[in-house]
């Protein structure tokens, strides 16, 4: 998250100054010249700052919802997610995937990840506890290309700002696995991750 920290002063002063000269009656002498400094200053109130934060939380344990072992083709799974903004300044939230791993269990074509179809989507308006009426697909595509090409932030999914604490965005999130007999015995997984970062 950038922060970014002005420091403010201010301070004024007053001088004044003043003589006063005078002559002895008749004019024979003068009297010494006097002089007064006079100040003033004034200080602005301290000021202070506190940072802003920008965090997120969410609704569902979609590892274990998604999870699926012992999948032959056909078979499927979905989850629906409520990711909560419990930060306080605007942000720009991005999906994407880390730790993705792919194992061939038989050297050759056909990997598991390449099998796994997912399709991701953002609503529209609603929440997953609520109700959605309509979706808008962010990801369409396998496991492999997700954990290949959207790892990051800057290549994250999505188009979800919100501003204010308590802000709540859902994702539906689904996963078919597709017909590849080399794929018997592979193994795939990856972690979905949400990020926020001021905007």
């Amino acid at each position: 998250m950038g922060r970014h920290v002005r420091r403010l002063s201010a301070r004024w002063k007053l001088l004044a100054a003043g003589a006063l000269a005078g002559s002895a009656l008749g004019g024979a002498a003068l009297l010494p010249s006097t002089s007064a400094g006079f100040s003033g200053s004034t200080d602005h109130p301290a000021a202070s700052w506190t940072a802003g934060t920008v965090a997120l939380s969410h609704s569902s344990t979609a590892g274990s919802t998604l999870s699926l072992a012992g999948v032959k083709p056909g078979s499927r799974t979905s989850a629906c997610i409520d990711v909560t903004y419990t930060g306080n300044v605007a942000s720009i939230t991005k999906l994407y995937a880390t730790g993705y791993v792919s194992t061939d269990a038989v050297a050759g074509p056909g990997q598991l990840a390449g099998i796994v179809q997912m399709s991701i989507y953002q609503a529209n308006s609603g929440t997953c506890s609520t109700g959605v009426t309509a979706w808008t697909t962010i990801f369409g595509g396998t496991l492999a290309t997700l954990g290949t090409t959207a790892t990051s932030y800057p290549s994250g999914l999505g188009t979800w700002n919100p501003a204010n604490r308590g802000a709540v965005q859902a994702y539906l999130i689904t996963v078919l696995i597709r017909g590849d007999n080399a794929a018997q015995g592979d193994a795939a997984a990856a972690t979905l991750t949400w990020e926020a970062r001021n905007a």
